[in-house]
């Protein structure tokens, strides 16, 4: 008497499929198509967790700082996103914040495929870290920031979480205790190994003071992850004052902040911190990109 023998049909199209796209048992997720395939992406974007944009009622909270260190996206920037289906990749999509919708060119919307990933970077005309970051716009030039490789997750939206790829270096000043407050101009560079670009050459970075009426510098240096020793060079009413600050870890999507003093006409550091690339301050209110 011959047995009888029952297939599912689900389980075999199931085999199969992992067999075409090469997917085994293991950690990666199978993306399945859905009733999204082939539609627009709907783009999301937050930074670092603070949530979404600022809308033009000004509800929500924002860092005072986001002019040009951006916790969350103003309007009129762009973000470019990348979609790639196994080794394809196609060509990036700028997206512009308009409100709180990020809208493509007209006919150039990215869709939905299952098993595509995105990824998306700002500011778009992101090249390398500047040498000069005096003002806003090289200060924001150099602040990459990045998603991970981000997969649909069977419906239209795509939630882009975007983080600091870069250190942030702040030096702030104070007057020497009982000394006379500071009175004129600074200039203000750092330098140090691969400070820039993360090779083994001495590279300059010239800080940014985004507060003409405070004595707080602030700079976008290479992540190197490892102990850097950096020489702060600071002219004050013409006289030019050097110290180093050891051991400087330089980790990604980290700020390192020191305070500084000029004591008996020599440049001390006189305390140090180490914390996530968050804001200290925040307002409500419309912002708009200084570029």
């Amino acid at each position: 008497m011959r047995k009888r023998i029952t297939i599912n049909k689900s389980v075999v199209l199931a085999v199969c499929w992992l067999a075409v796209t090469g997917f085994g048992c293991s950690d990666e997720m199978v993306l399945t198509s859905s009733g999204h395939e082939g539609e627009p992406v709907n783009v999301q974007a937050s930074i670092d967790g603070f949530g979404g944009v600022l809308t033009e009622s000004g509800s929500k909270t924002v860092a005072a700082d986001n002019g040009y260190d951006r916790s969350t996206f103003v309007d009129n920037d762009k973000i470019r996103i990348t979609k790639k289906y196994g080794e394809v990749a196609d060509n990036p999509i700028e997206y512009t914040l308009s409100g709180t919708t990020w809208t493509p060119p007209s006919g150039k919307a990215l869709t939905l495929q299952a098993g595509a990933i995105y990824q998306a970077v700002y500011p778009t005309n992101y090249t390398s870290i500047q040498a000069s970051q005096k003002d806003a716009p090289n200060y924001l030039k150099s602040n990459l920031l990045q998603t991970d490789m981000t997969a649909s997750t069977g419906n239209e939206v795509i939630n882009f979480t975007f983080k600091h790829v870069n250190t942030k270096l702040t030096l702030i000043f104070k007057p020497a205790e009982g000394g006379p407050a500071f009175s004129g101009d600074f200039s203000i560079q750092v330098q140090a190994t691969g400070l820039r670009t993360g090779n083994s050459t001495q590279e300059i970075v010239t800080l940014y003071r985004p507060d003409n009426s405070a004595y707080t510098w602030h700079g976008i240096v290479y992540p190197k992850g490892a102990a850097t020793n950096i020489t702060v060079s600071v002219t004050y009413n013409d006289v030019t004052y050097r110290t180093t600050l050891n051991d400087c870890g330089l980790a990604v999507n980290t700020q390192y902040e020191y305070t500084l003093t000029i004591q008996n006409n020599i440049l001390v550091p006189v305390g140090s911190e180490i914390k996530p690339w968050t804001p200290e301050q925040a307002h409500t209110g419309t912002l708009t990109d200084p570029t």
